[in-house]
């Protein structure tokens, strides 16, 4: 895993990166300070598939491997028949920024996590601001997981983390 530094926070590079998944799409005006461009303009010739309880069609373009769904998170097996349909069956980036609730964030990790490659990684936004993503960040099993939190920029983020396998 490399580090490319965008707006004082950390963009992964994953090797061989074939499925993202972010659940929480472009919710910011500023289109281009959101975490979906940060992803799509770096994300080269993985498949792109945003989760999203509002219509994100815009996005979408089969060229480029990037396509949503209009369904809430919880609907695992939607998401899941939407990347089937593309050939794949793992996901290698999950970056969640949903809903902010512990149990959504706990539910989404409950539910995401198992479809995981061996080098996948996992995302959360907002972890040092919003109880959700910041208990789950706290409760991951260390003994499973690596955990990292960087703080956050006021001037850009509300604080990033990242969890991978050991």
């Amino acid at each position: 895993v490399t580090g490319v530094q965008t707006c004082a926070l950390p963009i992964l590079k994953v090797p061989n990166l074939k499925c993202i998944v972010e659940i929480g799409v472009e919710n910011n005006p500023d289109k281009h300070l959101t975490s979906t461009a940060t992803i799509l303009n770096n994300k080269g010739s993985a498949h792109y598939f945003g989760v999203d309880i509002l219509d994100r069609k815009h996005l979408d373009n089969e060229a480029k491997n990037t396509y949503t769904i209009k369904t809430p998170s919880s609907e695992i097996d939607a998401v899941m028949e939407l990347i089937r349909s593309k050939g794949l069956t793992e996901i290698d980036f999950l970056f969640i920024d949903g809903w902010h609730s512990i149990d959504m964030c706990e539910m989404e990790w409950n539910k995401y996590t198992p479809f995981l490659s061996k080098n996948g990684i996992v995302g959360f936004h907002d972890t040092n601001h919003h109880p959700g993503p910041q208990w789950l960040l706290e409760n991951i099993d260390r003994n499973v997981w690596e955990v990292v939190n960087y703080p956050s920029d006021p001037d850009c983020d509300f604080g990033i983390g990242f969890a991978w396998r050991k």
